[in-house]
């Protein structure tokens, strides 16, 4: 009788083929974090905080892109100075942050 009186690595697998085999299951239910870090190529905070926003976009289990600052690929945020983070979730806006809140960021956990 297949599910009645089974051992719990039974149960084990099962839960393993559910949600670690099955990748529809992850995207559709989980919720999609990324942060996106914009850089300019030429300063030297964006070089200094750019490891450590890699580092915590890890810890926090968010997927980091790195985007180098031009027109093209970051007009729809408005962009004031560099570096900027912006987070999203559920591909939507939750929060832009400038230098300072960067710094905050990843300094206070």
């Amino acid at each position: 009788m297949e599910g009645y009186s089974q051992d719990r690595w039974f149960y084990y697998r099962r839960l393993i083929k559910k949600y670690i085999e099955n990748p529809v299951y992850s995207v559709t239910k989980n919720q999609m974090k990324e942060a996106i870090y914009i850089e300019w190529e030429n300063c030297s905070k964006c070089m200094m905080t750019k490891p450590h926003v890699q580092k915590w976009c890890g810890e926090n289990w968010y997927e980091c892109q790195i985007v180098k600052f031009d027109d093209t690929s970051v007009k729809e945020f408005q962009i004031e100075s560099v570096p900027m983070l912006v987070l999203k979730t559920d591909w939507v806006v939750e929060q832009i942050l400038d230098m300072d809140w960067i710094v905050h960021l990843i300094s206070n956990k």
